[in-house]
């Protein structure tokens, strides 16, 4: 209602149906994220880059390991979330056991090291999606790197391309 004095605001509607086709696009779609290839970064480890927001940093990844992989000690700076898809592990300062279906929420800054299980059934497959850097540790607490999302990006491809491997950039979605 409008008296003249006070301008109308116009709420969008609560009927998700009626918003603006616009409004209703998904930010990605990735139809064939199979035809990205799996690329080895060391100790048998093998990801694909699924997607990266560009403005905040945030990145989805899909990493295998084989049993018995213990990465270095490492930590977020932002929160990850983790869902196993197969395998099991686990972190050693830590004392739950993930498996298929299992998902993790890191919470920022906190150290931990990632330890896949020798009797693992099978390699274990971690679909992640993080924000912030990926500071790891060397044995004596020492920082050995530090990366983020575009510097995975880069690693990833230049990975692949030491590996005769061909990425489909369109296929890593950008958003």
């Amino acid at each position: 209602m409008t008296d003249g004095t006070e301008e109308e605001v116009l709420l969008p509607s609560a009927n998700p149906l009626e918003l603006p086709q616009s409004q209703l696009h998904p930010a990605f779609v990735n139809p064939n994220a199979d035809g990205l290839p799996w690329v080895e970064i060391g100790m048998d480890i093998m990801f694909k880059y699924l997607s990266v927001n560009e403005s905040t940093g945030a990145y989805t990844l899909l990493t295998k390991y084989p049993p018995g992989t213990q990465i270095p000690t490492h930590r977020h700076s932002g929160t990850v979330f983790a869902y196993t898809v197969q395998g099991k592990w686990t972190y050693l300062e830590d004392d739950f056991v993930a498996t298929a279906g299992c998902v993790i929420c890191e919470m920022p800054n906190s150290n931990h090291t990632l330890k896949v299980f020798d009797d693992s059934p099978e390699e274990m497959i971690l679909l992640t999606h993080q924000t912030g850097d990926l500071i790891t540790f060397d044995e004596e607490g020492e920082i050995m790197a530090i990366d983020d999302a575009q510097t995975h990006l880069a690693q990833y491809l230049m990975f692949a391309k030491y590996q005769d491997l061909h990425v489909d950039e369109s296929l890593i979605a950008r958003y």
